[in-house]
């Protein structure tokens, strides 16, 4: 059996909101997420979840807030800085652009895929039934038009949230299955995002 040494792990945990009724809010979302394909490339991914007028954790929910939390990760390196060094633009963009949001960022290292597993795995309970509806997003479909991006984005996370999980990366994009095809929808091939909502 042929083994692959665990690749090391840099995580940045971030959040970035502005109080709900803030006109500009979604024009810095929107503006955030058109860049997930730089990201996406540069060997980011994770993932990122927009929320749209949601409770705000920080006074237990008594104000409304909307923006975007997320975890992502880049492999292959112990510099914490690598990763910050992707998002530290946007978030700057955002600040001087439309004042009145808040940051915040933390990064860690990991010497291995499985510690970060470790940490970071998913404990929620199984068995339940959900019904989601999703869309796999290329370049185009998130940079081209921003305010489109920006009316798609506010309309798909009405509901109070949203995913748009940079799940892809080269592996995908370069795949050639055996046989020459895969039962993979082939929108995959060139996909960024994966965003989803429950219905």
């Amino acid at each position: 059996m042929r083994t692959i040494a665990s690749p090391e792990v840099v995580t940045l945990t971030f959040q970035f909101a502005t109080a709900a009724g803030n006109l500009h809010a979604f024009d810095a979302i929107a503006y955030f997420v058109s860049k997930f394909p730089d990201l996406g490339d540069a060997g980011v991914s994770g993932y990122p979840i927009i929320f749209n007028s949601v409770g705000n954790s920080s006074d237990n929910g008594r104000t409304l807030v909307t923006g975007v939390v997320g975890k992502v990760i880049m492999i292959g390196t112990k510099d914490q800085g690598s990763i910050l060094r992707q998002f530290q633009p946007l978030f700057s963009h955002i600040n001087t652009t439309w004042p009145g949001f808040s940051f915040y960022t933390s990064t860690t290292y990991h010497a291995s895929f499985a510690a970060w597993y470790e940490e970071n795995y998913d404990p929620s309970p199984v068995g339940y039934g959900s019904v989601m509806s999703s869309r796999l997003l290329d370049g185009p479909a998130l940079a081209a038009n921003i305010t489109a991006t920006k009316q798609a984005l506010q309309k798909f996370s009405a509901g109070g949230q949203a995913t748009v999980y940079i799940v892809s990366g080269k592996a995908v994009w370069t795949a050639q299955p055996r046989g020459g095809a895969t039962a993979v929808n082939p929108a995959w091939r060139k996909t960024y995002v994966h965003a989803s909502k429950s219905t």
